[in-house]
């Protein structure tokens, strides 16, 4: 019989303990965190980069086609659909800068009624236009 009440009373005894311990973690390890203190008067976010920020000049370009939808490329990155304006980076006069050797492509893919992909290609220091009209309906075969 005391084997009975020795087993029971450690069963009890690790029960507790169990319990105890459960009852620490939840509710006594847990600390609120401190509020976040607040941003000085004299703090002010890092700017964000634009193109309009670019010291470099930026210059727009109306680009049309007919039909109208056509996809733009410029330099391989799409811009828009037409009818559409884009801005590009030049240099002083309105002119291309030099930043690629190959030149600057606008490329208007065709529509899915047809036409030919057609690309218009302007060197470093060649003018920027201030329109560019691409005519879908033309198929170079």
């Amino acid at each position: 019989m005391k084997n009975q009440n020795s087993n029971s009373s450690a069963t009890r005894r690790l029960g507790m303990g169990v319990a105890t311990g459960f009852v620490a973690l939840t509710f006594g390890c847990a600390s609120p965190e401190p509020p976040p203190s607040p941003a000085p008067a004299s703090y002010s976010p890092p700017p964000i980069y634009s193109p309009v920020d670019d010291p470099q000049p930026h210059y727009t370009i109306l680009v049309e086609s007919s039909p109208p939808g056509a996809r733009i490329e410029f330099n391989d990155a799409f811009v828009g659909t037409t009818p559409c304006r884009i801005r590009v980076p030049g240099g002083v006069g309105r002119k291309f800068s030099s930043g690629k050797i190959l030149g600057h492509d606008f490329k208007a893919l065709p529509l899915p009624s047809g036409g030919s992909t057609q690309i218009k290609r302007f060197d470093a220091g060649s003018d920027i236009p201030e329109h560019l009209f691409f005519d879908m309906r033309l198929s170079y075969r």
